[in-house]
Order: C-alpha cells, then sequence, then structure tokens
C-alpha cells in the first residue's frame, strides 16, 4: 500500500543527495514496485506542466529501480525519462533512453511494451530529419503487432500500439511530402482510437490531419479539423499539444488572409511554450512566426526570427527545422533584394531538404531560385528553373507551391501568348485554393494579360476589385506600422491602374489616376495623423503587453550604446557596431509586433478614399511624381487644371545622378582644407549633376510651370526621388529656390492638422551640443536671443522627458541636435537628445497637433526610399506636426547655425516656414556657394490649406 498524504512530492525532490532521496523512499514505503509505479503517475501527470519535475523524479525511479532489481519499473522510468529529453531537444540521450527501455522490457519479457518504445524511436527519427527511417521502423512495428502472439489482456495494448504506430508513420510521411499517405495513415489512427474509447488520444491524429490538409490546400477543412483538435487538447489540459495546434491555425489563419487572428493566435502559443521549456517545439513555433510576418510585410522581423530558430535547431539536431529556417530566411532575403544572401541560404537549405528527403521543400527551394534568377535578370535561367519547379510540385500534387511556379512561368514566359497557359492553370488553383494573396496576384497577371490583348475594361474591373481588397484587408490591421509594412508589398495594382487610367488620356481619369497615387504614398501616414496621436503608449501597457514592453528597456539601453559609438568609431569599428545595431533594432522590432499582437483586433477601417481634399482646391502651383518600373508619371495641377506627361526609361538615369551627388556629399568629409582648395572645382561639378537631374525630371514640364501666377510649388516626390534635392535643381541659369519657394508633401489631397490648443510654452527648443557639434550651443544661443520667450533646454536639460512634457502645445519646435539615418530600418532613424536617441518609432507616440518642427541635425529628412517615404520627417507628420525643416544629408555644423539664425529671424516676423527656409538659404548661399552648405534643409508639409505662421514676437531682437 502507498501511505496516503505521507509523501509530498516537493519535499522529496528538494532533498540534497540521491542517496538521502532514497531512503526517504525507504521511509514512506515507496521502495518497490507500486510505490514506484505510484510515483511514476505523479511524474506522468505532469510531463507537460512541469517537465523539469517529471524528469527529476524519473531519473529518481530509475536508479531506485536499479538499486531494487526492479527491471519494469526501470524500463518505464527510462521510457518516460525519454519522453521528456526529447520534448527538451535533448535528441542523442533521449534515444539512448529509449534503447534502455526497450531493453529492459525485453529482459522482462513484455514483447508489447518493448515493441512500443518504437514509437518513441519514430518520433525522434524525425526531429532528426532521418523520415525514411522513421517510415521503416513504423511499417515494421507494425508488421510484428500482426505477427506476434498476445498475451491474454493484452488486445487492447495491441491494438492502441497499431493506432500510435499508424500516427507516427502519418509523421513521417507527411515530412517526406507524401501527403495523400499522410491523410490516410492518420484517419486509420482516429478510427482506431475511436474503437478503444480514448477520445483524447484520438485528437493527436486529428491534429495532424489538420497539417496534411493544409499542406494539401484545403485550408477550411483544416481550420475545422485543428481548431476542433486544439480544443479537445485545452479541455484534457494538455498545453502542449494544444499550443503546437495553435502554431498551425496561425498557419491556416495567415494563408487565409486574416494576418491579425494570426498574430493574436501565435502569442498565447509561444508564452505556454517557454513555460514548458518545450524546446523543439517553440523552435517550429518561431518559424510560423516568421512566416507570419513574412505575409504582413516585416521581411526584417521575418529574417530575425528566422535566424534565431536556425540556430536553436541546429543546437537540438533538428536538421528539417534548420532547413526550413533557412528557407524562410532566403524569402526574406528576397523580399528586402538580398539576393547574393538569399541564393546561399536558399542553396543550403535545399541540401539539408534533400538530405531529409523533403521532396516538396526540395522543388520550392527551385522555385526561390528562380525568383532570384529572374531579380538578377538572368531571364533563361530563371524559365528553366520555374518549369523544373513546376513539373516536381505538379507530380506530387502540392498544390499552394505549383500555383506559385505557374506564376513565376507567367513572368519569365517569351511572349504574352505562351504565359496565357501557366497564368490560366495559375488562377485554376487560385479558385480552388481560396487563398487571397494567390489570388491577388493572379488577378493583376490577369490584368496585364488583359492590357496586352487589348481588353482594358475587363483588366480594370479586376483592378479595381484587387486595390479594394488589399485597402480593407490593410485596414484591418491593428497597428499602422503593420498596415504600412502590408500595404508596400501590394502595390502593383495600384500601379497597374495607375498606369491604365493615364494612358486613356483623359482628364477625369488624370484625376482619378491621381488620387490612387496619392492616397498609396501617404495612406499609413493619413491613418497614424487621424486616430493614432499621443495613444500608442497607452494602448499597449496592460496584460502580457505590458510585460513585453518592459522587456524592451535592457534592448534599448544597448543600442543607445551602439548608435553612440557609430558617432565616433573608426571604419572598422563602425562594421561591428553597425551589424550590431541592425541585429537589436530586429530583436527590438519584433517585441513590439508581440505587443501588437496582445492588443484587441481594430474595427475595420472604411479605405481612405482620398476625397479630403481636391486638387483643383490647391492654393499653389502642385508637381506630384509616380514612378513606374523605370519610367516616371508626372501630375501637374494648377488652377483647375490637371495635366500629366510620362517621362520615359529616366529613373535608371535619375540614379546614376543620384549616386554621383553622393559621392559629391561625401567630398565634405575630407576635411575643410581638402573643401576650400578644390570649392570651384567641385561646386561646378554639383551644379552639372543637378542640372542633369532638372534635365530629366523637371525640363519636360517647364512649359507647363512657366507664366503661371505665383511663385511657389508643391513637389509630391515617390520611391527613389525622395533622395532629389529639388529646390538645388539647376535649370542652366540658377537654381529652383532662387525662382521657386518649394514645399515637399508627402501627398496633395490631405489637409493640415489643426493648429495646436492652448500653449504650454509658445516655442521650445531643445539642443545637445558636444565636442563633434559644438555649433548647437551656438545655434540655441541665437534663438534664445531672436525668441526671448521661448523655453530652451541646452545640455542636460534637452532630454526625452522634456520633450514629452512639452506636447501638445507649442507652435514651434526646434531640436538641434546629432542625427542617425538607419536605412534598413528607417523607423529606428534617431535624434541623439541628452539622456538617450530618440527613434521615429518613438516620435510617434507624441502628440504635436499642428506645430512647426525643426530638425537641426544631420540626414533627418532621409528616408526608406519605400512608397510611404518612412523617416524621421515623416514621423514627425505623423505625430500632427504642421510642417517640418529636415535635412537631406550631413550637414555642415558651423553653416546649420549661420541658416538657422536665418531661417529664425525671419519665422519670428511671421514668414511663412517655406518662404522662411527659401530667404535663408539665398542669405547662405551668397556666402557658402556649393549646395552642400546651403541646401541641405528642406520644408516638408502636407499641400492642403495655408502654411502656418510663427506669430511675430514684439520682442525680437534684431
Amino acid at each position: 500500500m502507498v501511505p496516503k498524504g505521507s509523501l509530498a512530492v516537493t519535499d522529496l525532490l528538494a532533498l540534497p543527495s540521491d542517496s538521502d532521496k532514497i531512503a526517504y523512499l525507504r521511509r514512506e514505503g515507496l521502495a518497490d514496485e507500486p510505490g514506484l509505479s505510484w510515483l511514476l503517475d505523479r511524474a506522468d501527470e505532469c510531463v507537460h506542466d512541469d517537465p523539469q519535475a517529471t524528469s527529476r523524479l524519473a531519473d529518481l525511479c530509475r536508479l531506485a529501480a536499479r538499486i531494487l532489481g526492479l527491471v519494469e519499473v526501470g524500463a518505464r522510468a527510462a521510457y518516460l525519462a525519454a519522453r521528456v529529453s526529447a520534448e527538451r531537444g535533448e535528441l542523442s540521450p533521449a534515444l539512448a533512453l529509449i534503447g534502455e527501455a526497450k531493453d529492459l522490457w525485453s529482459r522482462s519479457g513484455r514483447v508489447l511494451q518493448a515493441a512500443r518504445t518504437d514509437l518513441g524511436r519514430m518520433q525522434i527519427l524525425d526531429d532528426l530529419g532521418q523520415h525514411a527511417a522513421a517510415v521503416e521502423v513504423g511499417n515494421g512495428l507494425l508488421d510484428e503487432l500482426n505477427r506476434m502472439p498476445v498475451e491474454p489482456g493484452e488486445e487492447e495494448l495491441r491494438q492502441w500500439l497499431r493506432a500510435a504506430a499508424l500516427e507516427n508513420v502519418g509523421v513521417a510521411s507527411g515530412f517526406t511530402g507524401d501527403h495523400e499517405r499522410a491523410l490516410s495513415a492518420y484517419e486509420a489512427a482516429e478510427e482506431a482510437y475511436l474503437a478503444l474509447g480514448m477520445p483524447e488520444e484520438t485528437a493527436r491524429p486529428q491534429a495532424n490531419r489538420g497539417i496534411e490538409l493544409l499542406e494539401l490546400g484545403r485550408t477550411t477543412q483544416a481550420l475545422e479539423v485543428l481548431r476542433s483538435a486544439e480544443a479537445s487538447f485545452r479541455a484534457a489540459g494538455d498545453r502542449l499539444w494544444s499550443a503546437k495546434c495553435r502554431g498551425h491555425i496561425a498557419i491556416v489563419l495567415e494563408q487565409r488572409g486574416e494576418l491579425h487572428e494570426a498574430l493574436q493566435t501565435l502569442e498565447p502559443a509561444r508564452r505556454t511554450l517557454e513555460e514548458l521549456g518545450a524546446g523543439v517545439e517553440a523552435v517550429r513555433l518561431r518559424l510560423v512566426i516568421a512566416r507570419v510576418y513574412l505575409a504582413v510585410g516585416l521581411a526584417a522581423e521575418a529574417r530575425t526570427e528566422a535566424a534565431a530558430a536556425d540556430e536553436e535547431a541546429l543546437k537540438l539536431g533538428l536538421l528539417h527545422d534548420a532547413a526550413n529556417a533557412r528557407f524562410t530566411a532566403a524569402l526574406a532575403e528576397v523580399s528586402e533584394g538580398r539576393l547574393d544572401d538569399a541564393q546561399q541560404a536558399i542553396r543550403s537549405a535545399r541540401a539539408l531538404f534533400a538530405e531529409v528527403g523533403d521532396r516538396q521543400y526540395v522543388a520550392r527551394c527551385t522555385l526561390v531560385e528562380a525568383d532570384v534568377a529572374d531579380a538578377q535578370h538572368r531571364r533563361e535561367d530563371a524559365r528553366r528553373l520555374a518549369a523544373q519547379a513546376a513539373e516536381a510540385l505538379d507530380a506530387g500534387k502540392w498544390l499552394i507551391p505549383l500555383a506559385w511556379a505557374e506564376l513565376r512561368r507567367f513572368d519569365t514566359a517569351g511572349s504574352w501568348e505562351t504565359a496565357a497557359e501557366p497564368l490560366r492553370r495559375a488562377a485554376q488553383l487560385a479558385d480552388q485554393l481560396r487563398l487571397p494573396q494567390l489570388r491577388y496576384e493572379c488577378d493583376v497577371r490577369t490584368a496585364r494579360l488583359r492590357r496586352l490583348q487589348g481588353a482594358d475594361g475587363e483588366a480594370e474591373d479586376l483592378l479595381r476589385g484587387v486595390v479594394e481588397r488589399v485597402e480593407h484587408a490593410g485596414s484591418s490591421l491593428p497597428d499602422p506600422q503593420l498596415r504600412r509594412a502590408f500595404r508596400a508589398d501590394r502595390l502593383a495594382a495600384h500601379d497597374e491602374l495607375i498606369d491604365l487610367l493615364v494612358g486613356r488620356g483623359r482628364e477625369a481619369d488624370y484625376r482619378e489616376a491621381l488620387t490612387i497615387a496619392d492616397r498609396s504614398k501617404s495612406q499609413t501616414l493619413e491613418e497614424f495623423r487621424a486616430r493614432t496621436l499621443g495613444i500608442r503608449r497607452t494602448a499597449l501597457t496592460t496584460g502580457a503587453a505590458a510585460a513585453l514592453i518592459g522587456a524592451l528597456d535592457p534592448l534599448q539601453a544597448e543600442l543607445n550604446a551602439a548608435y553612440a559609438g557609430l558617432l565616433t568609431a573608426d571604419p572598422r569599428q563602425a562594421g561591428v557596431l553597425q551589424r550590431r545595431a541592425a541585429d537589436l533594432e530586429r530583436q527590438i522590432s519584433a517585441l513590439r509586433m508581440r505587443t501588437v499582437a496582445e492588443a484587441a483586433p481594430p474595427q475595420t477601417q472604411a479605405a481612405n478614399t482620398g476625397d479630403g481634399h481636391d486638387v483643383s482646391l490647391l492654393p499653389t502651383v502642385a508637381v506630384e511624381f509616380h514612378v513606374l518600373g523605370d519610367d516616371v508619371l508626372v501630375f501637374v495641377a494648377h488652377d483647375t487644371h490637371l495635366e500629366v506627361q510620362r517621362l520615359r526609361s529616366v529613373m535608371p538615369k535619375v540614379r546614376v545622378q543620384l549616386g554621383l551627388l553622393t559621392a559629391q556629399w561625401s567630398r565634405f568629409r575630407m576635411g575643410t582644407a581638402f573643401a576650400r582648395r578644390h570649392l570651384a572645382a567641385l561646386t561646378d561639378t554639383a551644379r552639372t549633376i543637378l542640372a542633369a537631374l532638372y534635365s530629366l525630371l523637371l525640363a519636360p514640364i517647364e512649359p507647363l510651370l512657366s507664366g503661371l501666377a505665383t511663385d511657389r510649388i508643391v513637389i509630391v516626390p515617390h520611391r527613389r526621388l525622395h533622395a532629389v534635392p529639388f529646390h538645388a535643381l539647376h535649370d542652366g541659369q540658377s537654381y529652383l529656390v532662387e525662382r521657386w519657394t518649394i514645399t515637399v508633401s508627402p501627398n496633395l489631397t490631405s489637409r493640415r492638422p489643426a493648429g495646436p490648443g492652448p500653449a504650454k510654452d509658445d516655442v521650445v527648443v531643445l539642443a545637445v551640443p558636444d565636442a563633434h557639434a559644438p555649433s548647437v550651443g551656438r545655434e540655441a544661443a541665437v534663438l534664445a536671443k531672436l525668441l526671448p520667450r521661448a523655453r530652451v533646454l541646452v545640455g542636460d536639460g534637452a532630454t526625452t522627458a522634456a520633450l514629452r512634457g512639452a506636447v501638445p502645445g507649442p507652435r514651434l519646435l526646434h531640436i538641434a541636435c546629432h542625427g542617425l539615418y538607419r536605412p534598413a530600418n528607417p523607423l529606428f532613424s534617431s535624434l541623439r537628445l541628452a539622456d538617450r536617441w530618440l527613434t521615429a518609432v518613438e516620435v510617434l507616440e507624441l502628440d504635436l497637433s499642428g506645430a512647426v518642427v525643426t530638425l537641426s541635425a544631420c540626414e533627418s529628412g532621409r528616408n526608406g526610399g519605400t512608397a510611404e517615404p518612412v523617416g524621421l520627417g515623416w514621423a514627425f507628420l505623423a505625430a500632427g506636426a504642421g510642417s517640418v525643416v529636415v535635412s537631406q544629408w550631413v550637414a555642415h555644423d558651423d553653416v546649420t547655425a549661420d541658416l538657422m539664425s536665418e531661417l529664425y529671424r525671419r519665422l519670428a516676423s511671421s514668414t511663412e516656414p517655406s518662404e522662411a527656409l527659401r530667404y535663408a538659404q539665398g542669405t547662405i548661399m551668397g556666402k557658402s556657394p556649393h549646395p552642400y552648405y546651403w541646401a541641405a534643409f528642406t520644408h516638408v508639409s502636407p499641400a492642403g490649406g495655408p502654411e502656418r505662421e510663427v506669430p511675430h514676437d514684439p520682442q525680437l531682437s534684431p
């Protein structure tokens, strides 16, 4: 008999030595077969909730069984220890323990129990990527069960072993891509478990059947089956299998385009696996998270998750999972345009998939290689690889990747006649599979084909439907950053529709094309301005999200240190710091995405239709650029007229000139002496480059701009054109700033926000001088003199807390400090305040309520070159600023101080910001003629409504 109430497992495990524990068991009357079996029952009960306790109890029972000569107890304890080791990812020790258990069961004459250990062996072989070996073990076990004589009373155990063997054969078959065989095995296993009256056991093959249905593209069935299985596990208290099911449910939701629901499903599963210490499943869930991030458009975050999963998988010996991690990383690299890295990753993944015998993913790797070849303009290689992948995927009946292979065949076809058939097959599969992203890609290509065939009406209907679906899906995501990322990868339909409308040559179509182009550039910005000012931090500081935000602090501190080091690092150190900073940025971004997953789902917003402002009501001339491949569309709006010109094949030439311009700015980093010695030659070269850009972009529309009764112009750039300093372009006679007052705008169809409420301080100045930017102090002193009523915080007082405390309220906010542009992660572009770096993503948390903001910091106006110009300037506008004065390159410290002095002399006397900047640049130009000195800063503001004036200060000092 086991003494009741006399044993506390926690007391037993707390004893310091094995001998103490054995003595305890003897005292409590547990040092025999019934007592140790009772203890193993307790260990088995907590195998998923407290695997560490299970492991320690199993090891104690193994030891006691050896001492007491209890062979069957030792066998059971060894097998239980193997289960825990396998779930931790300790696969080689687990195999050894299984071998020990099988040997002990065989010695005791328990044939069925010895055979049962083959189930565990199969699972570990699968984890090691040895799927063919696992199938072989499973088939051998099924044959053995059919042949062996069974003792009376053991028939039920034999039937259970048969069901479990079928289940494991299904797992191994699925890993090799034999999904139909896997489905058949799972269905047989479910029937066997049900016949035995074991509903909880039935849930496992049911869950795995859902996974196979997902692989076969039967997503509706898969979701129903997986949700049913997850509910069964949850009701039974099996947290591990519940979490595993949630991971696969998230994959189904991702494929169905329900991205926020996928993120919300994953986060609780991640927490459960972390709490259980389930290393193997945590790796697999991380890969699902990476997959969902890719679907949203967060390629960098996906790459971070995949890299972490790859590292852990290799530590645990999980070859198949390591292959999946490299495959996912390759997809992220392709998305980011890092083609050499993508090629290396996909070749490595392919080798591992071939090693573990996964034929489907070997073919998928070939398809990714086709993507890379196409992006590298190796069209013949791309065509060959796409055809090779399609043939292999068709043979395996792997419908989802087959559809993508057919689309790649369409993309690489030599003519539209040869492209029609693969597109037809892809569209049939899209109809069958009902996956939104696949449907999107098919519809865009079908519209393109219909245009080539002269069926513009059909193409237009398709494109309008696609645009509406994309904007609706984007609006359903819970966070503006997620919406921006999602939309950024789905603008092909917008561009195609814009091209179609402009091609008709009618003004009504021009206006609609401009509205669509405008919306694609600024939809997320407008959502920020309209709905999220000053609320993002509050919304994410409750429940599990609060703990995640707390985890950001040490990462943010390390990132601040890396940024600080970049200011003074030599080139060798800078490379190390850049890589570390990029890694930290990805970690922080991924952690922030987890906080988003904890937020409640948003109310679906109606897509912004762009009706907030009509271009015919603009108070000035407006020029909006829209890049379509190598062409550029230029919309020119003035009075009530709208005209469009297509600049054909200009973008390659523009990119060359922008490269030359960047090289020109870098000359000034070679020292003052060099610049002075070669200033005349440098100025001539810069003027030549700026004249070439003028000839490419503005000279063709010069007739539309001449003779207008205004000297104001609003310019809306697009993609790489955000790097063009339009005010500094040279028309052969003068710089444009000498002819025009130029404002750069994110769009034309929105109005400026309302002005601030009652001001805490009318003007707030934050300035952080140091040895590398000493003139910042002089700049602050000049502003204090010009604006005596301003609140001026210099040095230690210019903190992030001071900035947050100052807003909303000031009509004018001036920040003078170091700036840092992060091209790979534009929302991490930062300003160096006194206590730390303030990132663009943190700026989004502010409420600037119409303030005029000047960022006297290097590269504060640079952005990621995407459809929406994300960066520091964008973030300040998104936080509600009425306009922003920003720098497009590393500005000269002393000259910047002089320029700001001139700027604020004008602002303090009620000159509008764009005019004030123009006058200041003209003054500096007379002293320092090279554009590097006077043209770094530009005025950025929404186009609609009058500019804000800074009220005249009667105490202005001359």
